[in-house]
């Protein structure tokens, strides 16, 4: 909500409500619903620059009866002739007897006269036809007007609730909406967007949160903004209308609550197959979880989600879902959901040490992208399973609290698919990888680029680097697929392969920098297949430990001359 302290209180306003700021003022919500249900007839074309439009013929518009039945004759009669002709090609032709007027007998007569009454039969069959079927069609088309004017009304209805001051009424106005969405389905998307209109405007949480906005624009950092404190928090300003946060908190909380209600499997009427709009709305405490986002196409862009968010058990199957220059204070999480065929894309900030928890989900295929520049908090994959897709990390940022930052994969699965955390500065924090399994597919930290040679210049590219932060792949089983360092700098990180088990597959040091830090490969390492490679990685003053790596061919790092790197390995 936003929230005025009087300072055009002399001017003459005339009385508005929240619902003004969807474009529908409160002494004229006709005229919004007519806004609305023209905005959704497809028929209705504007033009640019003019006030006149074109509108195409009337559908229900019906043809003079004469012509109606005439066109059915003319038709019937080009049947008849044509499977006529037909008949007469495939008895080959035969000649057609001539009968002269003397010697038309009686029973040929009587014949005629068959053929003449069945033709007059025919013709009133039409005709009857004809009239039966236009009397179907005005009854359609009175019943459509009738349907149609009582759909309109009951959204203006519905939209003078919505725009009430009192929460009781603005409450039914919520139900009102989402029953004529269930039964109006040429106008479903329409109530779904005033719905989500309503969640999208100014609103400020009532819990004793810690504020963030963007001050310079899209893209930049969050910044703590100060709570208005010339306002009472008991009555929130909306123009000349007066709110109690806790009554509008639950009214957004029925929106959600009904929206929820019909994305899920069971639902009597469901939504799938529509857009849901939230984009710059304000949530608090969001709670998501346990629905079904089929063939939907949902936006969170530019919102801020304050407290704990939950998009656990989420059925993400065909679906996209966008939370670009999102805010998150506090965390979200995706437990146990499963995506299928969509793309999911999280480009925002963590702040106050927030999380993003995918811990028990299923990556079946799709994409989902991560990219949040500054992470104060961490990200989890922990028993999560890789099936297919591609589930990318791009430019992390690790920063804040060591003790509360990091990134985990911990017992998780890859049978298929890819995953990368590709560029960004690994600060602080640990990366935890104990207990991996992989089977198939690639882990890849680093570039996702197809790994070559040094540019001309010498110098080389680096899209990651790990200037403090631990990686730990305890208990890691290997049996196909690859774990993939590319284009890294190590400066004063630690990687760790203890109880490593590896029967195939690859572990891939490609194009990297060993500038401190630690590498170790301990004697606990069992490798019985798969190759370990350094290639064209340099080692600086890191500490080599891959005492575990005796018994397989590995392709160790260039040493610099001037480097006081320590190297281990068995011979």
């Amino acid at each position: 909500m936003s929230f005025t302290n009087g300072e055009n209180s002399g001017a003459d306003i005339r009385p508005r409500t929240v619902w003004n700021r969807l474009g529908a003022v409160a002494y004229k919500p006709r005229a919004y619903a007519a806004f609305m249900l023209e905005r959704s007839n497809p028929n209705t074309m504007r033009v640019p620059f003019r006030k006149t439009r074109r509108h195409p013929k009337n559908p229900n518009m019906v043809m003079p009866l004469a012509v109606h039945i005439a066109m059915w004759l003319l038709l019937g009669l080009s049947i008849a002739g044509v499977t006529l002709y037909v008949l007469w090609l495939l008895y080959q032709r035969p000649k057609l007897a001539s009968i002269s007027a003397s010697g038309v007998d009686p029973k040929t007569l009587f014949d005629a006269s068959k053929v003449a009454l069945t033709i007059v039969g025919g013709i009133g069959g039409v005709v009857a036809l004809v009239v039966a079927y236009r009397r179907q069609r005005l009854n359609e088309v009175e019943h459509n007007r009738e349907n149609t004017k009582v759909f309109t009304e009951r959204f203006t209805a519905a939209s003078e609730q919505l725009g009430s001051e009192k929460s009781a009424i603005r409450l039914a106005g919520v139900y009102a909406m989402a029953s004529l969405a269930d039964d109006w389905e040429a106008g479903r998307q329409t109530c779904i967007d005033v719905l989500c209109a309503y969640v999208r405007m100014p609103y400020t949480p009532i819990g004793d949160h810690k504020r963030y906005a963007r001050k310079s624009g899209p893209g930049s950092q969050p910044e703590p903004v100060a709570p208005d404190s010339e306002v009472a928090p008991e009555v929130k300003y909306v123009g000349e209308a007066r709110y109690n946060p806790r009554e509008e908190q639950q009214v957004r909380d029925t929106v959600i609550r009904v929206i929820k209600e019909h994305l899920r499997p069971e639902a009597a009427s469901d939504w799938f197959g529509q857009s849901f709009d939230f984009t710059g709305s304000t949530f608090e405490d969001l709670r998501f979880g346990d629905i079904a986002l089929t063939n939907c196409n949902v936006s969170f862009d530019k919102c801020t989600f304050y407290g704990e968010t939950d998009f656990s058990g989420v059925y993400f199957r065909a679906c996209k879902v966008s939370f670009t220059g999102a805010i998150f204070a506090g965390g979200i999480g995706f437990e146990y959901s499963l995506f299928e065929d969509s793309k999911v894309g999280v480009y925002g900030d963590l702040v106050d040490n927030g999380r993003i928890l995918f811990q028990g989900s299923q990556f079946v295929s799709g994409e989902v992208n991560i990219t949040t520049p500054r992470i104060g908090g961490s990200v989890d994959f922990i028993e999560a399973e890789f099936d297919g897709g591609t589930v990318s990390l791009f430019n992390l940022a690790l920063e804040g609290d060591p003790n509360s930052t990091g990134l985990s994969m911990s017992r998780s699965i890859i049978n298929g698919g890819v995953v990368r955390f590709l560029g960004g500065t690994f600060a602080c924090g640990t990366f935890y990888l104990n207990g991996l399994e992989v089977s198939k597919g690639k882990l890849i930290i680093g570039s996702d680029l197809t790994y070559g040679p040094t540019p001309d210049d010498g110098r080389r590219r680096f899209s990651t680097i790990l200037s403090g932060t631990e990686f730990s792949f305890d208990w890691v089983q290997i049996d196909g697929g690859s774990i993939e360092f590319i284009d890294v700098v190590i400066d004063g990180s630690e990687v760790r392969f203890d109880n490593l088990v590896m029967t195939g597959g690859q572990i891939l040091f490609l194009g990297n920098e060993f500038r401190s830090g630690k590498i170790q490969f301990p004697q606990n390492v069992h490798i019985a297949g798969g190759d370990v490679s350094f290639a064209d990685s340099r080692e600086e003053g890191a500490i080599l430990e891959l005492d575990g790596l005796n018994s397989t061919a590995v392709e160790e790092p260039a040493q610099s001359e001037e480097s006081g790197s320590t190297r281990a390995l068995n011979d």
